[in-house]
């Protein structure tokens, strides 16, 4: 049994590695098994063996869960470390996050049969199998695009905490009904306090940062692939980005981390707005391009919580930081660290 090879990983860890191997096996015929238990050394959590076709390849294995994008530059980091072969193995990889493991040649292998393995002499790469239901721990709506976008608006205004429902609903750009159990929820998961010794009894936030890494960690991965409009090219490539009119757009990534700091010079360009499309693209003088280097997002919170920020035409600290430490480019990971310092800390 595969068990008894991997008696230090935890049991849900144990279940992944179990299933991903016993299903790979099933699906290419491949041999692939445990040759020792986590290794210190290598920081690996099993040695795995690959013979197909009388080729064979060992590979140092890391489990997890899930994926999530903010660990993309540790992982690819890791890689680049090492000429040793690794395999991720997950139950859940994203597949915005597969993707990128793949142009970087990052072997993966998900718990459903998922895969991409690359050597010298082999090539696996099945992106079609359904993931499993039971993927995740159950987690209520706090965790769901609704949830963080109301928990954005908390942790951009602390005031909306005593605040009525509907102002708070407002601000976060969600339907009224949503709040009363959101702020439930919170509570009910140990977030949200009520003083004793304040007026009123007001309410605040506890374990906040837990909560902002909770809410940095699903940001890319469950909020912003529900609110992209898609990517496009500027028509003017060379026009100053900082001069360009910005009345109807806010500045997010790259660009909020330069205003934020001024120690950025954006290659990558994030607008968010409440304009549509064809609005937008005509007035920034835009074109759609899969490629483009202008990504755009819908602007979802109210700009009454926009305007409170101390640069308003920049996104929330939170969310630049957000969008910056994910980045597998270590220069924005660096900036997001003076975000974090500056503003969040």
């Amino acid at each position: 049994m595969i068990h008894e090879h991997v008696n230090l990983l935890n049991m849900k860890e144990t279940e992944i590695l179990d299933q991903a191997v016993n299903t790979f096996m099933l699906i290419t015929g491949a041999d692939l098994k445990i040759t020792a238990s986590e290794d210190s050394k290598t920081n690996s959590d099993a040695h795995l063996q690959l013979k197909f076709r009388g080729k064979q390849q060992d590979f140092y294995a890391e489990v997890k869960n899930e994926i999530r994008s903010f660990q993309l530059p540790k992982i690819i980091q890791q890689s680049q470390d090492t000429n040793s072969n690794w395999l991720l193995l997950a139950q859940y990889i994203p597949s915005t996050i597969k993707s990128e493991l793949k142009d970087q040649r990052i072997n993966y292998l998900e718990a459903s049969g998922n895969c991409y393995i690359e050597t010298k002499d082999f090539y696996f790469y099945i992106n079609d199998r359904k993931v499993t239901e039971t993927r995740l721990v159950k987690e209520g709506k706090l965790w769901n695009p609704t949830g963080l976008k109301v928990l954005l608006a908390l942790l951009a205004d602390k005031g909306l905490l005593n605040a009525n429902y509907r102002t708070i609903a407002a601000a976060a750009g969600v339907a009224l009904g949503n709040v009363g159990p959101l702020l439930a929820e919170l509570k009910e998961e140990g977030f949200l306090l009520k003083g004793d010794n304040t007026k009123n009894g007001a309410q605040f936030l506890d374990n906040e940062q837990l909560l902002e890494n909770r809410w940095i960690e699903l940001y890319s991965s469950i909020l912003k692939p529900k609110i992209r409009m898609g990517h496009f090219r500027r028509m003017h490539e060379n026009e100053n980005w900082q001069k360009i009119h910005n009345e109807h757009i806010i500045w997010g990534g790259e660009n909020a981390g330069a205003l934020l700091t001024a120690q950025l010079q954006p290659e990558q360009f994030t607008i968010y707005t409440r304009l549509d499309k064809i609005t937008l693209m005509r007035a920034q003088k835009l074109i759609p391009d899969p490629n483009g280097n202008v990504e755009v997002l819908n602007q979802f919170w109210s700009d009454g919580l926009q305007q409170i920020q101390q640069h308003r035409n920049v996104v929330p600290p939170i969310m630049a930081y957000a969008e910056l430490a994910t980045s597998i480019d270590s220069r924005n990971q660096e900036i997001a660290e003076r975000i974090k310092n500056q503003y969040l800390i």
